[in-house]
C-alpha cells in the first residue's frame, strides 16, 4: 500500500484479483458513454495494480447525441477521470477497446483490466471518496 492514505479510502478489491494480477475485463463492446467503470491503472509495469473510477467518455468527433453516438464500436474506448480539471492530461484518456494483457496509454502508466459499475452502491462509495476540489 502507498504511504499517506487514509484508512477511510481503504477497501477490499471490487473482484478477486491479485493486485499484482490483469484483471481479465468485462466485455469491452458493451461499455457506451456514461457507464460508470472501474479500471485496474498502475504507474510502473513493476508495482501492482489500484483501482480508480471513471465514466466512459466520447470520442471527439462524436455529435454526443444518443441516436449518431458510434461511440460503442469505436476501437477506442474514452475513460473520463472527471475528478480531474478539463486541461489534465489525465482528465480523458483513450484505451484499447480490446485488449488481454496490460497496456500504456502512452500517460506515464499502464492499463489493466476494467469493469463497468451496476450497483449505484458502488458509484456512491467512489464519489464519497472523491476530492473537494478538482485535481490538476
Amino acid at each position: 500500500m502507498e504511504d499517506g492514505i487514509p484508512w477511510a479510502r481503504i477497501r477490499k478489491p471490487p473482484v478477486d484479483t491479485s493486485p499484482s494480477e490483469f484483471h481479465n475485463p468485462d466485455i469491452a463492446e458493451e461499455f457506451r458513454p456514461g457507464d460508470h467503470i472501474e479500471v485496474q491503472w498502475k504507474r510502473c509495469q513493476y508495482f501492482p495494480y489500484g483501482w480508480w473510477y471513471g465514466i466512459v467518455g466520447h470520442a471527439a468527433n462524436c455529435t454526443r447525441d444518443d441516436q449518431d453516438c458510434k461511440c460503442h464500436l469505436d476501437e477506442v474506448l474514452w475513460l473520463e477521470f472527471r475528478q480531474y480539471i478539463r486541461d489534465s492530461r489525465w482528465r480523458k484518456v483513450p484505451i484499447k477497446r480490446k485488449r488481454s494483457r496490460e497496456d500504456s496509454s502512452g500517460l506515464d502508466g499502464f492499463y489493466g483490466g476494467i469493469r463497468k459499475l451496476f450497483s449505484e452502491d458502488e458509484i456512491s462509495t467512489w464519489l464519497q471518496l472523491w476530492p473537494k476540489e478538482s485535481l490538476q
